[in-house]
């Protein structure tokens, strides 16, 4: 079969409203810790502002960047990282599961390792203890908002200030979902958390469900982690948090990998 002229145009057009795409995408990942707004993203890729605002259309209702509407500035969405996820999860997992082993066989409990993705947290791993009374968890590849349970808000917590801030500004609709969770609620537990070395959260995912979050990360501080431990609120008040957390905390010394 030939191709017409009319074909080999629209392919044409196709290809190229490909490489734009991909061309936004490559610009706002090179700005994604600060944000970037329309003007100088389309600047950046020599677009009009209005075909750089279409394309961005397409990316957000797919959810390959985000938008602030607070800053104006867009980010990379959660697509993303779930793309990058098998890689860099594998990789990660891999990395910590000596980590989790050991804090389910200290625990008795579920550990999950989540890894951060822009506004939310991914979990990569998870291992049960051996406590036969589990608390309602969460699967591998699940997200969860960050600032919503123990390893979330660890991860949170320590990241640099105004990046926690435009975090919990995107997240602020979002969190009333949570026990009636606020942006205000958010930035106290986070100071808490500061003080304290470790999340520890009652309740706020699951009724009935305690856990505890201890931040990780490497020399290069790219990597924002935490390992979590969730229990049955009877098995983890706060003097058994303490301990749990002072264990994982150790173990990620000893791992040559830095907690603060």
């Amino acid at each position: 079969m030939k191709t017409t002229g009319g074909d080999k145009k629209t392919q044409l057009r196709g290809t190229q409203s490909i490489q734009r795409a991909i061309s936004l995408i490559r610009k706002v990942a090179e700005m994604d810790e600060s944000g970037v707004n329309l003007s100088r993203l389309a600047s950046s890729v020599d677009l009009h502002p209005s075909t750089t605002y279409r394309i961005l259309q397409l990316l957000l209702a797919e959810n390959f960047v985000i938008y602030n509407p607070e800053t104006k500035q867009y980010h990379l969405g959660i697509e993303i990282y779930r793309l990058g996820r098998s890689v860099y999860g594998n990789t990660v997992r891999e990395r910590f599961r000596s980590l989790i082993e050991k804090a389910a066989e200290f625990s008795q409990d579920t550990v999950f390792l989540l890894i951060r993705a822009y506004n939310e947290a991914i979990c990569v791993d998870r291992l049960e203890g051996k406590y036969p009374i589990k608390a309602l968890t969460f699967d591998i590849g699940s997200r969860r908002l960050l600032g919503i349970g123990g390893g979330a808000l660890a991860i949170l917590s320590y990241l640099p200030e105004k990046e926690r801030e435009a975090v919990i500004n995107i997240n602020e609709p979002i969190y009333p979902r949570f026990n009636n969770m606020t942006a205000e609620r958010v930035r106290l537990a986070v100071k808490e958390t500061r003080l304290r070395g470790y999340a520890y959260t009652q309740g706020n995912l699951y009724s009935g469900a305690n856990s505890v979050g201890v931040p990780v990360t490497d020399l290069k501080e790219d990597l924002h982690a935490a390992i979590t431990v969730t229990a049955v609120d009877q098995r983890l008040g706060l003097e058994r948090a303490r301990e749990v957390a002072n264990f994982i905390k150790s173990e990620i010394l000893a791992a040559g990998l830095f907690t603060p």
